[in-house]
Order: C-alpha cells, then structure tokens, then sequence
C-alpha cells in the first residue's frame, strides 16, 4: 500500500506499507502535521498477491478478500497567517 499527495510539480509519499498484515487494523498518525495545499490529488494505491490461491478473490471484510481503505484527517489552517 502506498499513498501519495500529488500537486504542481510535486509529488510525496504520505505513508507506505511494504507487507501488510491482516492484525494491524488501526490508525496511525503523523508526529508533526503533513501539510497538503488546496487542488492536491490523493492516491492510495494497493498491490494484491494473489498468486497461491486456486479461487476468484473479491472485495470484502474477511482475510482472504481484497480491501484496500485509505482515511484522511484534514483541518483547514491558515498559511503565513501568524497561527
């Protein structure tokens, strides 16, 4: 999983996850606030090895379906305002 903020001319990595495993079903959060400026694209993209199973593999909750979720929290600040 890979997520990426993409603006004019810029591109960075939010946050990137090499192998995941089903158990980690949490949140996690930045130390310092990453900032994103208005008209940036988000993209969450996910890889899915699938390659051992004999069976169709579909979306859902359990642990042999595909998901791939990305949450956001966003605050609108000011920039160069002082705050």
């Amino acid at each position: 999983m890979r997520v990426t903020a993409t603006g004019p001319g810029d591109e960075a990595c939010l946050a990137q996850v090499d192998d995941y495993h089903f158990h980690w079903q949490q949140f996690a959060f930045y130390e310092q606030p990453q900032p994103v400026r208005a008209g940036t694209t988000l993209r969450v993209d996910c890889t899915y090895d699938t390659t051992s199973r004999d069976t169709t593999t579909t979306w859902g909750y359990g642990t042999d379906d595909e998901m791939c979720i990305g949450f956001f929290y966003v605050t609108e600040g000011l920039v160069g305002a002082g705050k």
